[in-house]
Formats: C-alpha cells, sequence, structure tokens
C-alpha cells in the first residue's frame, strides 16, 4: 500500500502569508488575522464592541501545492462548518485562489 503525503503549508508559507494579510490590513484599514493547521490557513476578522472584541470567521483556504492557487471554503454560521461547495455568497466574485481575493470576499460575505 502506497503512503500517502499531506501536503501542509511550510513555515516560511505562513510567515508570507502573515505578511500579505499585515499589508491588506494597513493598505484597506481592516482587522483580519489568519491560523494555520495543516494545510489550512483560516481567516477572521476582528472587530471591536463596546466592552470586547468579536471575531468574525469567513472562511478557510486549502494550500494543494501553491499559495497563489489556493481553494476557499465560506464559513457557514448555520451549521458552524467550512463549505467548499458554496458558490453563491456575496463576495464569491473576487476569490481568486489568492490570500488577497479572500479578504476581498470577505468585505462582502459577513460585513
Amino acid at each position: 500500500m502506497a503512503k500517502s503525503t499531506t501536503i501542509k503549508l511550510s513555515e516560511e508559507q505562513k510567515e508570507l502569508l502573515s505578511q500579505r494579510v499585515e499589508t491588506f490590513n494597513k493598505t484597506n484599514k481592516t482587522n483580519y488575522m489568519v491560523s494555520f493547521k495543516g494545510k489550512f490557513c483560516y481567516i477572521s476578522r476582528i472587530s471591536q464592541s463596546l466592552f470586547s472584541e468579536i471575531e468574525t470567521h469567513i472562511g478557510r483556504l486549502t494550500y494543494s501545492g501553491n499559495i497563489e492557487s489556493m481553494e476557499f471554503a465560506v464559513f457557514k454560521y448555520s451549521s458552524e462548518t467550512y463549505d467548499a461547495n458554496e458558490f453563491f455568497f456575496p463576495g464569491a466574485g473576487k476569490l481568486d485562489g489568492t490570500i488577497e481575493g479572500a479578504l476581498r470576499a470577505g468585505f462582502e460575505i459577513y460585513p
């Protein structure tokens, strides 16, 4: 039986993606944050309420070998899951496989 290999984001790729999010935040006056687990890059946005910070889950990018061509899965609050098969949501047309495309879509997904 062949041993399967899992593609994971390297530390260098994680750092590059984090830097790109930081640049996007500065340019667009947004407050996105990312976290990583294996081949996944999770995107959230932080906003301030009167007494606390609120984290809004936006979506998840899946790395399959190229950080310029990642698959996006929108976070669905109705089921609290990430759905890569959901294509009908505000901002879907902004997705282009890049983290910046996912962040632009995030403006419209959950304003």
